[in-house]
């Protein structure tokens, strides 16, 4: 199990470089924008929608699981470092899963929104979308990584 754990933080890590690398390059990697699409972002949305953030939220519920296990096998628990990780983990994971496949799949399959005010929302959303998932992305590859080095 150690082996499969280190690789999903791997790549969990990898896609973490991956959205900073675009989201700082962007603007310089539209070399045919003429449509008024980012084609490295839709290959990376692929990754991140069917893998990435799957992997964080299963993670993120499982660790929510075990600790609550284990609060219950000593009759309590006061608000650790453990605590706050879990659910702050479990809490992050939660709303950028929310936030992804909303905006994701409004692109995939735009509604007839002739608002611009709609469309400029959606565009929006992905600026708090790609840190929050940056952040949570490198911890629960932390928390992998260290799982996968346990005996």
């Amino acid at each position: 199990m150690g082996i499969v754990s280190r690789a999903l933080s791997i790549f969990l890590l990898l896609m973490a470089a991956v959205v900073v690398f675009l989201w700082i390059s962007s603007p310089t990697l539209l070399i045919d924008n003429s449509d008024g699409t980012y084609p490295m972002w839709e290959r990376a949305n692929w990754f991140m929608g069917l893998a990435a953030i799957p992997i964080m939220l299963v993670v993120s519920i499982y660790r929510k699981v075990t600790l609550w296990r284990q609060e219950r096998a000593e009759g309590g628990g006061g608000i650790t470092r453990e605590y706050l990780e879990v659910n702050l983990g479990l809490g992050a994971s939660i709303v950028v899963t929310m936030w992804y496949y909303w905006n994701w799949l409004h692109s995939l399959l735009p509604t007839d929104e002739s608002a611009l005010l709609l469309v400029g929302i959606h565009l929006q959303y992905w600026g708090l979308i790609h840190p929050v998932f940056v952040f949570l992305s490198l911890a629960v590859a932390s928390y992998l990584w260290r799982c996968g080095g346990r005996k």
